[in-house]
């Protein structure tokens, strides 16, 4: 009895998740991008991230070359990271760090208007830092920071799906 009552509970919660339009990330109606070719001009960690992520969208294809026409581009003008020390113990060391990213990127429509011209998203994170483990501090730091281009690339992508969709009141 108590396992048909689990079934029948499991049942339920997901019906109402689904009832309410709840979507994991990336699988929602607006999940796709508003273009089926792409090309993405840059050379950082984002740019990378968007060159994978691209490819994974149902009925996206990324573009190697610049001067192919027709193509929606996506320009990372910039990428800056950025440390400061957030807490100190009582010997002076740090232990705590907010990491930042700062990414400054421009979208154009196949026939070559703007969508979005030198637009920042920017992104925080903090964590702590242990003065008698760095090497793995220094992992954890790199591991933060490559997470973090990589939710800039979804939220860059969720961006421009928004204004070129919606126009620039989605902004």
């Amino acid at each position: 009895m108590t396992a048909l009552l689990r079934r029948l509970t499991a049942l339920l919660l997901i019906s109402l998740l689904a009832a309410c339009g709840f979507h994991l990330r990336g699988q929602g109606p607006n999940s796709g991008f508003a273009f089926p070719e792409a090309y993405v001009d840059g050379n950082g960690g984002v740019a990378q991230q968007l060159r994978l992520y691209l490819p994974l969208l149902p009925n996206v294809k990324l573009v190697k070359d610049a001067t192919t026409k027709g193509v929606a581009k996506i320009s990372i003008a910039g990428e800056a990271t950025n440390s400061t020390v957030l807490t100190i113990n009582s010997s002076g060391q740090a232990t705590e760090y907010l990491t930042s990213l700062v990414v400054t990127f421009s979208a154009w429509r196949p026939d070559g208007t703007a969508i979005m011209e030198g637009q920042q998203v920017t992104l925080s994170r903090s964590y702590s830092y242990d003065p008698n483990n760095p090497i793995a501090m220094t992992g954890e730091s790199n591991r933060l920071v490559k997470d973090m281009q990589q939710d800039a690339s979804q939220l860059i992508l969720r961006r421009i799906n928004a204004v070129a969709t919606h126009g620039q009141d989605a902004h």
